[in-house]
């Protein structure tokens, strides 16, 4: 998935830390769910949160930080996945919202958020 917009409060913790404040926290965590509202910036997590892991990987080019992970179908028995979202520390980085996905016992749904700064 890419495109995600930075949410609002992420957003303050960079300017707070351009500002001379504590650096951001990074990327941590991508939680899944079942939630189904809109995205919007003002998100501050998943509107139904069923599990949260670490991140596979957090990776830069220039200006575009990408964070991938992963749900095994293990983790999600009888689950309709509709969201997904990144995670620093507590806060939210970004969220999408998609078309149910059932996942088989022995399958995987990787996942990649682009954020752009």
């Amino acid at each position: 998935m890419s495109g995600v917009i930075t949410t609002t409060a992420y957003r303050e913790k960079m300017a707070e830390a351009a500002r001379g404040g504590a650096a951001p926290p990074a990327i941590t965590d991508i939680a899944f769910g079942t939630g189904t509202a809109p995205y919007t910036v003002d998100n501050t997590g998943l509107q139904a949160e069923f599990l949260r892991k670490a991140v596979a990987s957090v990776t830069r080019s220039g200006l575009m930080v990408s964070a991938a992970g992963n749900i095994q179908g293990s983790e999600a028995v009888d689950k309709q996945i509709t969201e997904a979202g990144i995670f620093a520390g507590t806060t939210l980085v970004g969220r999408k919202v998609f078309g149910i996905k059932e996942l088989e016992v022995e399958a995987t749904m990787d996942l990649t958020f682009d954020f752009q700064f």
